[in-house]
């Protein structure tokens, strides 16, 4: 387990800044009609291909916003690219967290939960995918269908071990 300053909420504040959306649902939505690659520069961008010598595909991405200091690109992207863009960043930040976190744990099972993956098949989609592409099929990810109340049952979890570990010290 982990956490990371850069997530949900990260995504949303990141959306109305640069598209000027006015709400989650519409940052979603905006994502999903949108294409990252006229944001982001990709493998390919950089050596015209996949880069063999470290096993890297040329549609991966290998620069966030990588295109954005180029004028001319900056032009070409529409509002759904940059929102598209933004959830590529964000997810690509918790998707290798979490996979350093599996791989330090031995764990081949990651559980993504939280209210940013409400209403959100497209990032549970990238998520599942990046999973499985970069551990070759040895990590899975699962998702709850309750996302956004799984936190609280966590916190409890923590206040109750908490509480047992004050009544042990109490004792002695």
């Amino acid at each position: 387990m982990d956490t990371k300053s850069i997530g949900g909420a990260t995504f949303l504040g990141l959306c109305c800044l640069l598209t000027g959306c006015s709400g989650y649902e519409e940052a979603i939505k905006l994502a999903s009609e949108g294409d990252s690659t006229t944001v982001d520069k990709l493998v390919k961008d950089i050596y015209g291909g996949d880069y063999e010598r470290f096993g890297l595909p040329g549609h991966i991405v290998a620069c966030s916003f990588g295109h954005m200091n180029l004028p001319e690109k900056r032009e070409q992207a529409s509002k759904a690219d940059l929102a598209r863009a933004t959830l590529v960043t964000v997810l690509n930040n918790i998707g290798s967290i979490s996979m350093m976190c599996a791989r330090t744990e031995n764990v081949d099972r990651i559980l993504f939960s939280g209210s940013f993956l409400r209403i959100n098949d497209l990032s549970m989609r990238i998520l599942a995918y990046a999973m499985d592409y970069w551990s070759e099929g040895k990590i899975k990810a699962i998702f709850l269908e309750h996302e956004g109340y799984f936190s609280a049952v966590g916190c409890l979890g923590e206040y109750i071990m908490d509480e047992n570990d004050l009544t042990d010290i109490s004792q002695s």
